[in-house]
């Protein structure tokens, strides 16, 4: 669907794909998640190609993107199974090696072998899942009442971010995990990292997604009426390799970590203005069709996906598109049946 068509739609719950809605007093109704906003944040013509067109380069997806995939996966299984009380360590390698076979991880290690090899293929999936389990199964099995697995919200248009003259923002996302513990209802949130290095809690806070869920989170507690106050994210760390042994102690780095970050109730009515900001000047670019380059994003890592259009002449980037990328159905972060 194209945002043009999506124009004075009148529908009582946010469509799949869906960016924005026009209203009858001219303000625009829009709807954000994580990947969204910090796609915006970084370039303007990133989320113009990502989510205006609905540009995705042709190919396989690279080996990394696709462990992160499986290790989602596998997750979402692990935690079910926990919540049914039936999980084992044999049952998580089978739930890993299922969710290795539905992500088709092997189709990636023809072209990136060493990638592949480094990881340690279906025996080093398996290695994970099973240091997963002696890692965190005798704490959640006791400690973690989880009370939500892959549980989107804000299609019903129930998580209302902010507003003002020009816009209405609401958030969309679909947390990992929600899990009670000591009394509150905590957030968590699934990464995999090639390493876990010793500053790595320095890269989630600020954070777009862990704040963005704790206020999503909070609207949905109150309307509830369960009296909690939502103020913290966990962020469950995994390696995707092997840990070395720390230079200086012979010890072994961590392969898997638990970051709690905290945020203040002022910091969270922080973010709710950030949205409302950033969705204010997306009315604009999109009115106007005028998307600003950040060029300082073009190069980061290995490169914007986006590099080989904007890295030729304005007169021939149509042919690069139709060359090199393939149009896609709009993101989203969950359909209506999840």
């Amino acid at each position: 669907m194209s945002v043009q068509s999506l124009h004075n739609m009148n529908t009582s719950h946010v469509g799949v794909g869906q960016l924005y809605k026009i209203n009858e007093d001219g303000r625009w109704e829009m709807y954000f998640d994580h990947h969204m906003i910090s796609g915006f944040g970084k370039c303007e013509q990133y989320f113009n190609y990502k989510h205006i067109q609905h540009l995705s380069p042709k190919g396989i997806v690279h080996l990394k993107t696709l462990i992160g995939q499986w290790w989602a996966k596998t997750m979402e299984n692990y935690y079910t199974s926990l919540v049914a009380k039936d999980l084992t360590k044999d049952l998580a390698c089978h739930i890993a090696l299922e969710a290795w076979d539905s992500c088709q991880i092997d189709q990636g290690k023809a072209l990136y072998p060493s990638t592949y090899e480094q990881f340690g293929g279906r025996a080093g999936a398996v290695a994970m899942i099973a240091q997963y389990y002696d890692f965190s199964y005798p704490y959640d099995s006791i400690h973690w009442k989880v009370v939500g697995i892959e549980s989107g919200f804000g299609r019903q248009k129930e998580t209302l971010v902010g507003e003002n003259e020009k816009v209405i923002v609401y958030y969309i996302g679909k947390p990992d995990l929600l899990t009670w513990e000591d009394g509150r209802l905590i957030p968590v949130d699934h990464k995999t990292k090639d390493y876990i290095q010793s500053n790595i809690v320095n890269n989630f806070k600020p954070h777009a997604q862990t704040a963005g869920y704790l206020v999503a989170g909070q609207v949905i507690a109150d309307k509830l009426k369960l009296g909690v106050t939502l103020d913290r994210v966990i962020i469950n760390v995994a390696a995707r390799n092997e840990p070395s042994d720390a230079p200086r102690s012979g010890k072994k780095k961590p392969r898997f970590l638990r970051i709690p970050i905290e945020y203040s109730q002022s910091e969270l009515q922080e973010w709710r203005k950030q949205v409302v900001l950033k969705a204010t000047r997306l009315r604009h670019c999109i009115e106007k069709n005028e998307w600003i380059f950040n060029d300082s994003q073009c190069h980061v890592y290995s490169g914007c996906e986006f590099r080989p259009i904007d890295s030729r002449p304005p007169e021939v980037r149509e042919i690069m598109k139709n060359a090199h990328f393939n149009v896609v159905p709009a993101w989203s972060p969950y359909d209506l049946e999840d």
